[in-house]
């Protein structure tokens, strides 16, 4: 596990830590089962932010912190993918060009909108529920929606197709994950938000992994497969699924 926790922040995040792993990217797919406990890892950190934020700021100053960290952390990289996702999808072109249009790093326009829609949710949803992101509880959100977004991603590798314009792209590193391995990743995930949010923990996981699935049939839908792209973009959406699901049945309150 701690190979493959090294290997997930060499690849998701900016932080150097110069440990040079044999076959990163095996380790990365053997380590499918424990991203959660990366979720919970980066929850950790951002949660520290918030807090440490909080401590000197206002609460909603606090989240923009959080949201740039976030940012500045991961380099953007879920948010890069839910850009190009929503270019190529909503691009009504072919399957080929769709997939052409989400390895082009110039943003469209339905990248753009994907991108104000995700922070207009993420303001919105701290706006609405400010009491529910005071002191402890709000990290304890941070650390859910983390736990949240990297559960979901190991659901789209559930007898994945790979689908990206490039063959070598490293979308392709989690094709074949076994299933029992993305079960596993589901009982931790459960375990942790259960453990943290009771029944509303359990509610918020069905509503993740609903939205989930129905995203997966819209992808392959669209392009018979999954990208770098359409994995990253989950992460993101299942962040927004997650908050909104947790504050409007009152679970953190």
């Amino acid at each position: 596990m701690i190979k493959s926790m090294i290997a997930y922040f060499q690849f998701f995040t900016r932080l150097v830590i110069p440990i040079e792993l044999d076959e990163p990217l095996v380790q990365l797919k053997k380590g499918s089962k424990f991203l959660p406990i990366f979720g919970l890892l980066i929850g950790i950190i951002e949660g520290f932010i918030y807090w440490g934020a909080a401590t000197i700021f206002t609460p909603i100053i606090a989240f923009v912190c959080v949201l740039f960290f976030d940012v500045l952390f991961t380099g953007a990289m879920h948010q890069d993918g839910l850009a190009d996702m929503a270019d190529g999808l909503y691009s009504s072109r072919t399957k080929e060009r769709m997939l052409e249009i989400m390895k082009d790093s110039r943003l469209g326009t339905m990248g753009a909108l994907a991108l104000l829609f995700y922070y207009l949710f993420m303001f919105s949803i701290f706006s609405s529920y400010t009491t529910y992101f005071v002191g402890v509880k709000g990290v304890l959100l941070i650390l859910g929606m983390n736990i949240a977004a990297k559960n979901n991603l190991t659901l789209l590798f559930f007898k994945m197709t790979y689908a990206g314009a490039s063959k070598s792209g490293l979308g392709k590193t989690w094709e074949g994950v076994s299933v029992w391995e993305i079960i596993l990743a589901q009982v931790i995930s459960l375990g942790l938000l259960l453990v943290i949010f009771q029944i509303a923990g359990l509610v918020a996981y069905i509503a993740g992994v609903s939205v989930t699935l129905i995203y997966r049939m819209f992808v392959y839908k669209k392009v018979e497969g999954v990208s770098g792209d359409t994995l990253g973009a989950i992460a993101p959406i299942s962040s927004v699924v997650f908050l909104l699901t947790i504050c409007a049945v009152g679970g953190i309150g």
